[in-house]
């Protein structure tokens, strides 16, 4: 059956993987007035309007606006646009993980890009400048930041994918949740979940977070990872955690668990085919809990799973990246063939449901989603 699934890739999409690219920014001049959205701005960031063709335009205009005013400490931690110029049938909105960028995004993005997608990549608070931001920031900020991204990816495709890594996947998760729950939702595709923030590994953080132990320890001990002598070496990463961004996070792991049976009949009602990348050898979320997450997956759900198993000893942090996975070429071949089927194709079910058993079955146990 791989070797099936592997001829389909190639004859279907080929395999070269996507390296390095440059996001596609359109300029738009001479736009009208912008009129009222139910797309909330963000930090100053017009809205854009909900008229079809007006409605492209003034999103990728506020998008543009919105990375134009991003202060980061390199280009690659920048939001990102790429859009084929105009609106297309499928748009994907991504979201990144925690203390890191845009930047562990972007040959995902590729991917969809090259497929027929426009995509939007956001830029979380507290994120691309220093570690010191991350004491300060809250999650309503970044609920809110997802809201705005959504609201743009809306107007670029005639239906949205949503794609995020770690905390990235927990947001968009949160999202999913919310999106329904509207008079007015977003009409929404497939779910990309890369290494998705379901349960921390270090039991530990559930202590350090509960009230009035958060604030004794965020006040001795602010950074839940590393110290402030602790060297920025990597343009694109934090080298250190603070301890408020994490319990911040435990709190969206928390809202998403109690959302989960919702969670779980909105995938199964409107058809959301699920994507999701794992490690065994993942040390900050716990792979048990991804597992938990695909077993409770309605079982009609057009679903892939890739788990890698411990031995192949890779990290949480490498997961997306084509210079850190060694296994990307082969998440991309599987992705390419995801996006490729439609959710009814009989096709979809035989080259990926056979997948999903074998992978469920290399962890057991865990926490319930």
């Amino acid at each position: 059956m791989k070797i099936g699934f592997y001829l389909a890739s190639l004859l279907i999409l080929g395999s070269s993987p996507v390296a390095g690219f440059e996001a596609r920014p359109v300029s738009v001049r001479d736009l009208p007035a912008q009129v009222e959205s139910p797309v909330p701005a963000v930090a100053g960031v017009p809205v854009p309007a909900p008229a079809s063709d007006a409605g492209f335009a003034h999103a990728v205009a506020s998008f543009q606006q919105y990375i134009a005013d991003q202060k980061v400490r390199d280009p690659d931690d920048l939001p990102f646009l790429m859009i084929h110029g105009g609106k297309t049938g499928r748009a994907v909105f991504m979201v990144h993980g925690l203390s890191d960028s845009p930047h562990y995004m972007r040959a995902l993005a590729g991917i969809f890009y090259d497929a027929g997608y426009n995509v939007a990549g956001l830029l979380l608070s507290g994120h691309g400048t220093r570690p010191e931001d991350l004491k300060t920031v809250r999650l309503k900020q970044w609920k809110d930041e997802v809201r705005f991204g959504l609201g743009v990816a809306r107007e670029l495709g005639d239906t949205v994918s949503l794609a995020g890594f770690s905390c990235g996947g927990a947001l968009e998760l949160d999202a999913l949740a919310a999106n329904y729950k509207g008079p007015d939702p977003i009409p929404l595709k497939d779910m990309f979940l890369f290494s998705p923030a379901i349960k921390i590994a270090d039991h530990n953080v559930e202590l350090y977070c509960l009230p009035g132990v958060r604030e004794v320890m965020e006040l001795a001990h602010p950074w839940a990872v590393g110290d402030a002598a602790t060297p920025e070496t990597n343009p694109y990463k934090y080298g250190k955690m603070a301890l408020n961004a994490v319990c911040e996070l435990n709190d969206l792991i928390h809202q998403n668990s109690s959302h989960g049976p919702a969670i779980m009949k909105d995938i199964r009602d409107h058809g959301i085919g699920v994507f999701t990348v794992e490690s065994a050898a993942d040390q900050t979320i716990d792979p048990d809990s991804v597992v938990e997450f695909m077993h409770t997956l309605p079982p009609e759900t057009r679903e892939d799973f890739i788990l890698y198993p411990k031995d192949a000893a890779i990290p949480h942090g490498a997961v997306t990246l084509p210079q850190t996975n060694p296994l990307y070429g082969a998440l991309a071949d599987r992705l390419r063939v995801f996006i490729a089927f439609p959710a009814a194709s009989p096709a979809a079910s035989l080259f990926l449901r056979p997948f999903r058993s074998g992978a469920l079955d290399q962890l057991s146990g865990g926490s319930s989603f």
